[in-house]
């Protein structure tokens, strides 16, 4: 079976698993977590560009509540890469 994550080029670090739905999950690369994986390059390659766009947050109150992209200085978007892992199953 075939498994994506993101990595920095430069450093080798990967982007962490974090928990699902939350703001939070388009952090930095860290070594500290296991990486996020992704069962489609699709995946992968959306998490890459909402990552590139920056921390997302909510903006406005009530109804009128829309959810956008903040930038983050010294985020490096070029590179970052999508790699393939092919996981086995170990008996």
């Amino acid at each position: 079976m075939k498994a994506y994550a993101l990595r920095d080029s430069i450093t080798g670090l990967y982007l962490p698993h974090g928990k699902r739905g939350r703001m939070n999950s388009y952090r930095d690369f860290d070594s500290k977590e296991n990486p996020r994986l992704f069962s489609r390059r699709s995946a992968a390659s959306n998490t890459l560009n909402a990552w590139r766009a920056g921390r997302w947050g909510w903006r406005g109150y009530g109804e009128d509540i829309d959810l956008e992209p903040r930038s983050v200085p010294g985020r490096r978007s070029q590179e970052i890469e999508i790699v393939c892992f092919e996981l086995t199953e170990v008996l």
